[in-house]
C-alpha cells in the first residue's frame, strides 16, 4: 500500500505592484517566504515575468525533502489567463497542483445594515 505524504501550501498574494510567496507546510509550520522586494527583483514592473523569476528561485532554495506536490491558494490574483499562467509556470517547474482556491479581497468593514428613512416633520410657524 502507497502512502501519500500531505501536500505543501503555497500561498501568493497579488498586490498591485508586488507578489509575496509563502510555502507552509499542511500543518501550518512556515518553509519558505519571498517577494519581488526581498530578492531585489529588476523585473517587478511586469508581474508576471516577476512570478516566474519567484518560482524559480524558490524551486532552488526551498528544502521540499521530495514533495512537490502543492495546494495552490491565490489571493488577490486578477484575472484567468494570469491564473492559467501560474498553473503552467507550476507543472513547468515540476510542481504537481492538488487543487486551486482563489480567495477575493473582503471589505473591512463587513456588510452594512441598510440606512433607515425617516419622515420629515410638517413644521408650522407661527407669523
Amino acid at each position: 500500500m502507497k502512502v501519500y505524504k500531505q501536500p505543501n501550501n503555497l500561498y501568493i498574494k497579488f498586490w498591485r505592484n508586488n507578489i509575496f510567496l509563502n510555502l507552509t507546510t499542511f500543518s501550518g509550520i512556515l518553509l519558505f517566504k519571498c517577494s519581488c522586494g526581498y530578492i531585489k527583483s529588476h523585473q517587478q514592473k511586469n508581474l508576471i515575468s516577476a512570478f516566474i523569476y519567484l518560482i524559480k528561485y524558490m524551486r532552488i532554495t526551498a528544502k521540499f525533502k521530495g514533495n512537490f506536490s502543492v495546494n495552490l491558494i491565490l489571493e488577490g490574483a486578477l484575472n484567468s489567463t494570469q491564473i492559467d499562467l501560474i498553473y503552467t509556470q507550476l507543472l513547468k517547474w515540476q510542481f504537481k497542483v492538488r487543487f486551486v482556491k482563489l480567495i477575493d479581497k473582503i471589505p473591512h468593514n463587513g456588510c452594512r445594515a441598510k440606512v433607515k428613512r425617516y419622515k420629515r416633520r410638517k413644521r408650522y410657524y407661527r407669523g
